[in-house]
């Protein structure tokens, strides 16, 4: 998939889909030529956003030229947490 956007200088880049990306707690996915899925995980909040990649076409250019490439494994268990930390259900420990 390619992918414009307006950075200082124009740049094009090729992105294999599907992808995904990691810095620190901060997470990047291309799951289709139309699905793009950020995320963070924080302490104290914690953010998660999908779309086109007309509107998150930069996140996924940055993620892709910066952050580690990682597995879809660890991008679905962190994503599964991210949306965990939404609920309004306290978790039960044993």
């Amino acid at each position: 998939m390619k992918l414009r956007t307006n950075l200082p200088v124009e740049t094009e880049v090729n992105i294999p889909v599907p992808s995904f990306y990691k810095e620190d707690n901060a997470y990047v996915g291309i799951l289709d030529e139309q699905t793009i899925i950020c995320f963070f995980i924080g302490m104290e909040v914690s953010i998660i956003k999908n779309g086109k990649p007309s509107i998150l076409g930069n996140e996924l250019i940055s993620a892709f030229l910066t952050y580690d490439k990682i597995d879809e494994l660890e991008f679905c268990t962190k994503h599964i947490e991210a949306l965990e930390s939404f609920s309004l259900e306290p978790k039960l420990v044993s």
